[in-house]
């Protein structure tokens, strides 16, 4: 890793996080010992099988620093081993920014000669290398600089979102260890086994995202709920990104009643990824238990501009219809969710109920029917479906 020594807060939380998943990195102030050459440690970034960069403006108007680019630069696919990761003091984004790194180091070199001004040839031996440097640097900030403005690099921020996955993908790290154990994991049927492994995987990956996200799943299977949000928490918080945990965080608080943590988490979901139906759905499920029948109707449509064979949807939009009296809207909606899936027994059981409250017994009682066949037992359905049978005016034969 390359950065300037006033990065060096940035420097230790991207070293931490790539720890925690295994990747170890080579950097001065460990790799270092009493008494070595500083420079044969820079000039060692050439052997380097990839170089993660932070830059700065900081980077960029230290000699060090640029030192360690020069000889990047000498191998001539640095390109393929280069990971820039930009921080927002660096000013690389217009060819007028650029060129005011360039002035700096002409500015640089312009005062170093003068200080070296007079001095006897036999004895500015430092200083001419000094120089050759300085002027090295002054002609290639500029290139280094374009470069990277021009690959696809990362922000730290951009960088946690994705687990560093772009970084990993790059140097061609082995994440299916992990991926392995997890699903062996959560392949096991005793529980007992289950928390050891996952405890053991969390001791070599404390920040895996991914390994607190299937403990927090498999907590919610056994209805631990506070366990549950916690571990999705700490997967977010290693990964702000990962719209999988808000999804699940956002049905726990649901289950539990904390309504307005879900819609905030919903939220999350649809910055993250607006253009998926998942965001808008959930909140939709969370504006109808707050009884906000037309909101959950607008998120429910949202979702469905998005994925137009959403049946869920379809079915829980009618079911907003429904409870605002639009019955013909709500009906509509429930046909269409029945041609997409007709296998959930919720929306033949919710058209029946719009059928009863129209009056329209008989295919009130074809929806129960229907519903009972696909969950028998449901003294729900049964009721609903005896209340039908009286006013339709059909006699029940006990």
């Amino acid at each position: 890793m390359s950065y300037s020594s006033k990065d060096r807060e940035a420097a230790d939380e991207i070293d931490n996080d790539l720890k925690a998943l295994g990747v170890n990195l080579v950097r001065d102030v460990r790799d270092i010992g009493y008494r070595q050459s500083i420079r044969a440690f820079m000039n060692q970034i050439r052997s380097a099988d990839f170089v993660l960069i932070l830059v700065s403006n900081d980077f960029l108007r230290s000699r060090n620093c640029m030192y360690e680019v020069l000889e990047l630069l000498k191998d001539e696919t640095f390109k393929e081993r280069l990971l820039p990761v930009v921080l927002p003091s660096a000013r690389i984004s217009s060819t007028g920014e650029i060129a005011g790194y360039i002035r700096f180091w002409e500015t640089e070199s312009k005062d170093l000669r003068a200080r070296a001004s007079g001095l006897d040839l036999k004895n500015a031996g430092v200083v001419s290398e000094e120089l050759r440097i300085v002027d090295s640097i002054c002609q290639t900030v500029g290139d280094f600089c374009t470069v990277v403005r021009d690959m696809l690099y990362r922000t730290i921020e951009g960088l946690k979102e994705t687990g560093y996955s772009d970084i990993l993908a790059a140097i061609g790290y082995d994440v299916r260890y992990v991926v392995d154990e997890l699903l062996r994991i959560a392949g096991l049927g005793d529980p007992e086994e289950q928390d050891m492994a996952l405890d053991e995987l969390l001791l070599q990956f404390p920040r895996n995202a991914n390994v607190h996200f299937l403990k927090a799943y498999i907590e919610g299977l056994r209805e631990n709920h506070k366990k549950e949000l916690k571990s999705y928490s700490d997967s977010i918080s290693i990964q702000p990104g990962h719209v999988g945990a808000y999804q699940n965080r956002a049905a726990a608080f649901s289950r539990l009643g904390c309504i307005d943590e879900a819609i905030r988490d919903c939220t999350a979901i649809i910055v993250l990824s607006p253009g998926s139906p998942d965001g808008y759905f959930l909140l939709g499920l969370c504006f109808m238990k707050k009884e906000w029948y037309d909101k959950a109707a607008g998120q429910f449509t949202m979702a469905l501009e998005r994925r137009p064979t959403h049946a869920a949807a379809y079915g829980s939009r009618g079911s907003a219809h429904h409870r605002t009296g639009r019955f013909q809207e709500a009906l509509r909606d429930y046909n269409t969710a029945i041609g997409i899936d007709d296998t959930d027994h919720t929306v033949h059981f919710n058209m029946g109920l719009t059928f009863y409250t129209v009056k329209e017994y008989q295919k009130a009682i074809e929806c129960f029917s229907i519903s009972d066949d696909l969950k028998s037992d449901s003294e729900e359905v049964l009721l609903h479906r005896g209340a039908s049978l009286l006013h339709s005016g059909i006699t029940i034969v006990r």
